[in-house]
């Protein structure tokens, strides 16, 4: 016995076609943010201003108001994870347009301390804690900036001088994320 499908009339068929337009229309549209803007989430657009956007419950306003990273007292290192670490500056050549100022908005070339990085690893997010022992033993890092997209397994820190920057070069090493 062959069943037969239902037949659906004009106006249902214009109706699902619509919806099918919308729903893709709505994912290309998350598509094109989270590559044109990779250093915001869609949790980050849909939360409201008046909640954390953080783990740490650090505001973006409170961090770019007073240029201070927040204070996170650490523990045991959550992974401990082999990464290539580089070095940037807030040089024209290894930036984008504006040299001194992060994707999250901190200006960096106003710091005393070269104790920020930029990463893409794991989406950390902007406050996360880091060390790198190898290289810079108890040193605490906080993730304050993002990289290229194509550097998924890179930490970049940030150095004031250029030259030490390039002498530094391209390890890879154990970070501690914590």
């Amino acid at each position: 016995m062959s069943r037969k499908k239902p037949k659906l009339n004009k106006k249902t068929k214009k109706l699902i076609n619509e919806l099918v337009f919308k729903v893709i229309s709505i994912y290309l549209i998350i598509v094109i943010i989270n590559l044109q803007m990779p250093q915001i989430s869609l949790a980050q657009l849909i939360v409201s201003q008046n909640e954390p956007l953080y783990y740490n419950e650090i505001l973006p306003s409170e961090m770019v108001n007073d240029q201070k990273l927040p204070e996170i007292p650490l523990r045991e290192p959550m992974r401990q994870v082999k990464l290539y670490v580089t070095a940037y500056t807030s040089h024209a050549s290894q930036t984008d347009g504006n040299p001194c100022n992060t994707a999250f908005n901190i200006n960096l070339c106003n710091r005393e301390n070269e104790d920020v990085v930029a990463t893409n690893y794991l989406n950390l997010p902007v406050g996360s804690k880091l060390k790198i022992p190898e290289y810079f033993g108890e040193k605490i890092f906080t993730v304050v900036d993002r990289m290229n997209p194509r550097f998924q397994k890179t930490i970049d820190v940030w150095m004031k001088d250029y030259n030490q920057a390039i002498k530094f070069g391209r390890k890879f090493t154990i970070v501690e994320i914590y």
